[in-house]
């Protein structure tokens, strides 16, 4: 479930657009999917999942400019995280699945950004060439998807903080004798 959060969906919204446009202008493209529409469709499902993949590598840029930008000591939260990384588990700690909870939340929103923006282009272009909604439609649909592109972002902001709040919970946990290790 959680690649299909984060890697499917992002390229769905990316790629669908543009299915329709490259049907447009290359009619074989069309006559393909009519004449073999199960090859058709795993070709747009691979191109969706590969999509997918590049937003999330766009994502991980966001996400270093976000932590770059956020955090007002850079070399101390990239400690924190190296802790983090050589920490040690007995068993699980609570926060630990929280972690990954907020984790996944975090690249939904990083690959949706860039996602959200190719949608808008997709969608202009689609208007360009079918003339599907009125003027004042496809302003307000633009305006209602880049909406939620710097809500996504704003999202991943937040998520951000919150992953480093958790993260320096469970490198106190040692402190507190909650079974964890850190090694030497």
């Amino acid at each position: 479930f959680r690649p299909l959060t984060t890697v499917a969906i992002p390229g769905a919204l990316s790629v669908g657009p543009y299915v329709l446009i490259a049907q447009h202008y290359a009619p074989a493209i069309r006559d393909f999917g009519d004449d073999h529409g199960g090859a058709f469709a795993l070709a747009v499902i691979v191109c969706v999942l590969a999509a997918g993949l590049i937003l999330e590598d766009f994502g991980s840029l966001l996400e270093t400019k976000i932590d770059e930008g956020h955090y007002t000591a850079p070399p101390a939260a990239t400690k924190d995280w190296e802790a983090y990384l050589a920490l040690r588990l007995k068993d699980e700690v609570i926060g630990q699945r929280y972690l990954r909870t907020v984790l996944v939340r975090f690249k939904f929103e990083l690959s949706m950004v860039p996602a959200l923006f190719a949608l808008t282009i997709g969608l202009s272009w689609i208007q360009g060439i079918f003339h599907v909604w009125n003027c004042t439609g496809i302003v307000l649909l633009c305006a209602f998807v880049l909406t939620l592109c710097w809500y996504m972002y704003s999202e991943a902001v937040t998520s951000a903080a919150t992953l480093h709040r958790v993260r320096k919970a469970i490198l106190a946990a040692p402190k507190h004798g909650a079974g964890l290790t850190i090694p030497d």
